[in-house]
């Protein structure tokens, strides 16, 4: 799928009696269900178990989750639905605790990036 081509509407989502969001640039699709908003259902376009395994194994490590999956339906669409479900007690919703995976997720890619340069650059100049 080019990037510039919107992925197909998610009409289920309509369908199903929770509320449901979609990001302009139409990479994301939030469904809550209505009145229990410590778990939601994200469906996120273009993206593959490489990003599905971190981001479960990034939200099974916050002490707020009770259940991270994710699923690739089809293998041939691009399209990796992700459910999170905090504890009853949690003070975060479903939503903050996907954001806060995602900065932790930012935040160890640049790391990582960070000591893969230093490293490529000390083996360039011959130094290990």
């Amino acid at each position: 799928m080019e990037p510039s081509k919107k992925p197909p509407s998610q009409s289920d989502n309509a369908n199903s009696g929770g509320s449901s969001s979609q990001c302009e640039d139409d990479i994301l699709n939030l469904h809550v269900d209505p009145g229990d908003d410590r778990s939601a259902c994200i469906t996120l376009y273009r993206e593959d178990h490489t990003i599905g395994n971190f981001l479960r194994y990034t939200l099974a490590k916050n002490p707020n989750v009770e259940y991270a999956g994710y699923d690739i339906p089809h293998p041939l669409n691009e399209v990796m639905q992700l459910r999170i479900q905090n504890f009853p007690d949690s003070p975060e919703t479903a939503f903050e605790t996907f954001e806060e995976s995602l900065e932790t997720m930012h935040k160890t890619v640049t790391y990582m990036s960070e000591i893969f340069n230093k490293q490529a650059e000390a083996f360039e100049k011959g130094i290990k």
